[in-house]
């Protein structure tokens, strides 16, 4: 998650300072957060099938 993190806020800093417009920090957004959410009902998943 810290890498998502960290990579998703270089590319908005990129792209609010002009480096690199138009960087995807939107995409890397939406894929940390399904990542997360993946995680999440896995692991609850896992927690409600133990007897």
């Amino acid at each position: 998650m810290l890498t998502a993190f960290l990579t998703c806020a270089t590319l908005v800093t990129l792209d609010h300072a002009g480096v690199l417009p138009g960087a995807p920090a939107g995409l890397f957004e939406r894929i940390a957060i399904y990542a997360g959410f993946t995680w999440l009902g896995v692991t609850g998943a896992r927690l409600l099938a133990r007897p």
